[in-house]
């Protein structure tokens, strides 16, 4: 079976630490935020007594991408079994998403 979608890679959960292995931090962190403006959403409010959907990082830490980084059902990535600098960890609707 060759069709298209086996190619297609995920990224969502690798995109940070491949970003950040070839580019300055502060280039990082323009290019993954600067797309919100594109298509009109807004920054959500962190208010006493919300919930707060928060990413944090640290862009010192290396670590290699697996099949268990990967959250999605699909398990296809052009970044397996690569070294990447850069970490991200999640805190979305009160749990803490480890990448």
């Amino acid at each position: 079976m060759n069709s298209i979608w086996q190619k297609l890679t995920i990224g969502l959960e690798s995109a940070f630490g491949a970003l950040n292995t070839v580019l300055p931090l502060e280039i990082c962190i323009e290019k993954l935020t600067q797309g919100k403006s594109i298509f009109g959403i807004e920054n959500a409010p962190i208010d006493e007594g919300e919930i707060a959907n928060l990413s944090f990082f640290n862009p010192d830490e290396t670590w290699t991408f697996t099949k268990e980084n990967i959250l999605s059902k699909s398990k296809n990535s052009a970044f397996l079994g690569i070294k990447m600098k850069g970490k991200v960890w999640n805190f979305n609707k009160g749990k803490l998403i480890l990448g």
